[in-house]
């Protein structure tokens, strides 16, 4: 998958963020993402992420449109931002790690 591979040689510092509900992030999310519903993104809920990091999105799959519209809000408030297609079904379908478990509160990040 492009966007591992990317993200493990480029100096740009990345934020992903699963853009799918709190449950469905603690069922299984990339390792070190943050939860970031998008139906919840705001300048408040961006302001705990790097200012300068590039935010992926990400939510299931190509069926699914969350990671689309999370993307198109980062993209109104003036972050820089890029989808990752395929989701978290082609992270996993690849064989990469998932970790589990409850999101860290953003005033906690």
């Amino acid at each position: 998958m492009r966007t591992r591979t990317t993200m493990q040689s480029s100096p740009v510092v990345w934020s992903q963020c699963s853009t799918r509900s709190p449950e469905a992030y603690a069922a299984g999310h990339i390792p070190g993402a943050v939860s970031l519903p998008h139906a919840t993104i705001d300048a408040a809920a961006l302001a705990s992420l790097p200012a300068r990091a590039l935010l992926v999105t990400y939510c299931w799959g190509p069926a699914c449109n969350a990671a689309a519209k999370g993307a198109a809000r980062i993209a109104e408030l003036g972050r820089p931002v890029k989808e990752m297609i395929g989701g978290i079904d082609a992270w996993r379908a690849e064989g990469f790690p998932v970790e589990h478990g409850q999101p860290v509160p953003s005033d906690a990040a």
